[in-house]
């Protein structure tokens, strides 16, 4: 299974906050590690990510769920998670979105009290479903459950 990372996008200007890396479980769903706390220049860099390595898997799977498991930190600024809602929204409109998202936020890692509900908002505004996770077995076993009820 290959890993692909926001490594691949590092930016001339600033330095990117953080790290998402994305691999493909099987044919339906999508993992993403990410370790923050995460900057503008770090959404850029997940919207490069997607950009080519999602548009090609939507060709063959139009359905899929995904799983978010965070590292360290799921920090991310009031602006920053603007310009990620931004994304998102703009992913949806594309039809470039999972059909389902899965956060997991393991305990001890900074913010993991916070930032759920935040980030539960911003799926919401594209009506997603969308579940939070203590451990990443847990996540898996629901999108597996999920995924069968959306494509109904």
């Amino acid at each position: 299974m290959a890993d692909y990372s926001t490594d691949e996008f590092n930016t001339e200007r600033f330095h990117l906050h953080g790290r998402v890396s994305l691999s493909f479980l099987d044919e339906h769903i999508v993992k993403y590690t990410a370790k923050g706390p995460f900057n503008e220049e770090m959404i850029a860099a997940v919207a490069k990510l997607l950009e080519e390595h999602i548009v090609p898997f939507k060709q063959h799977t139009p359905l899929w769920g995904e799983i978010v498991v965070f590292e360290e930190s799921c920090m991310i600024s009031d602006e920053t998670l603007g310009i990620f809602e931004g994304l998102i929204q703009k992913l949806k409109a594309q039809n470039l979105t999972a059909a389902v998202a899965a956060f997991v936020f393991p305990e001890g890692i900074e913010g993991a009290s916070l930032m759920p509900s935040r980030y539960a908002q911003a799926y919401e505004k594209i009506a997603m479903p969308f579940e939070v996770f203590k451990d990443e077995e847990a996540g898996l076993a629901w999108l597996k459950i999920m995924l069968p009820k959306v494509n109904a």
